[in-house]
């Protein structure tokens, strides 16, 4: 029997060359070349999942005080400043506040697990935790995607509404 013939339930190896550490069920080598570029892309995505968290908590501090503020003016009197009584609008603005936090809470949890499962991959080397990683990082794109999308539709909904609202209004 030939020595080069892979065997697919054979245990990972390192090559003595530095060039393969490890095949998957296909024949496919892992390279050191790919471990290392994940290994270098792995702290650059903890530090973006991290500010994401920083920013998630400063986000959600705000979202409180406009609520507060919100239900403040809601309970003005005749004697507040002008301007005071559109506490409707500022429960709106917290409540669009409040989905922007969770988004950015998701966007930066699926980060920091990308970057746990690189983490993973780098320790071990099979194609197993390397499909894991790739798997948290294509649900990064995924969600960033759909909500580019969204953003978009939204955008083209608000001008529509926009120049409807200015031409029923008489401004042309």
């Amino acid at each position: 029997m030939s020595s080069n013939v892979n065997d697919a339930f054979a245990t990972p190896k390192s090559d003595v060359s530095g060039n393969t550490i490890g095949n998957n069920n296909s024949g496919n080598t892992i390279t050191t070349g790919i471990v290392d570029q994940l290994k270098r892309t792995r702290p650059w995505v903890l530090l973006i999942s991290i500010v994401g968290f920083i920013f998630t908590a400063l986000m959600a501090i705000l979202t409180v005080g406009i609520f507060f503020g919100g239900g403040a003016a809601m309970m003005s009197g005749p004697g507040m400043p002008p301007g005071m009584e559109a506490g409707g609008l500022i429960v709106g603005m917290g409540i669009m506040y409040l989905v922007m936090t969770i988004l950015y809470f998701v966007i930066s949890l699926f980060l920091l697990k990308y970057a746990a499962a690189i983490k993973r991959f780098v320790a071990s080397g099979t194609s197993q935790d390397m499909e894991h990683a790739l798997k948290h990082q294509a649900s990064f794109w995924k969600l960033i995607g759909i909500l580019t999308l969204v953003t978009l539709v939204l955008m083209v909904v608000m001008m529509v509404i926009g120049i409807g609202g200015a031409l029923m209004g008489g401004a042309f």
